[in-house]
């Protein structure tokens, strides 16, 4: 009988991380094929707040666009795709470790952080660069100037971001399983 302290949540990490990869390359694909280039692809989700943009070029750097400069962006790109081939070796093993295992929210955060890591990766191996595609802004009218701007990105980042956030919830909130089996086990009566 599956107890609450040796119950597997792997089917998480493996749903997540599949689901995330899936997701993303889907979409790029979508975006990448049908939408033009640059401003006049662009398709107002929201108006004057989100938008579909195909960016002109491949972003070979991180996060930002950090490195994605016409004269290194192509060791950026190898750079980071070395860290994150890395980066999918060492959460596939960690995944396998019992303790990972049981604490659902490492699960999910760790599947998430793989699938965006493996879709990243896989834009940076089979073209050269990742492909971006969602803009967060905030323009009051339109035409006007835009008062926030966020950098173009894609689902991956979105998965690899939303796990690190659960990885510090699951950092800072959860007790690891051996702190919450020892709180539950019967304390010895205290001597006279």
């Amino acid at each position: 009988m599956m107890t609450p302290a040796n119950r597997s949540y792997r089917c998480w990490f493996w749903i997540a991380a599949l689901l995330g990869l899936a997701v993303d390359l889907t979409t790029k694909q979508i975006a990448f094929t049908q939408l033009a280039p640059g401003e006049e692809g662009r398709i107002e989700v929201i108006t004057g707040f989100f938008s579909l943009v195909r960016q002109p070029g491949l972003n070979r750097g991180a996060l930002f666009g950090f490195g994605n400069t016409e004269e290194t962006g192509w060791i950026a790109n190898l750079i980071f795709a070395s860290i994150s081939s890395l980066a999918v070796i060492i959460i596939g093993v960690w995944s396998f470790r019992a303790s990972v295992a049981r604490d659902r929210l490492l699960c999910l955060a760790l599947g998430l952080i793989l699938g965006g890591a493996a879709g990243n990766l896989f834009d940076r191996m089979v073209h050269g660069g990742v492909r971006d595609f969602l803009w967060v802004y905030y323009q009051k009218q339109p035409g006007g100037e835009l008062s926030f701007n966020w950098p173009v990105f894609n689902i991956a980042d979105a998965c690899l971001v939303i796990g690190a956030a659960l990885l510090i919830l699951q950092a800072f909130f959860t007790k690891p399983a051996k702190e919450e089996a020892m709180a539950k086990a019967p304390q010895p009566a205290a001597t006279p």
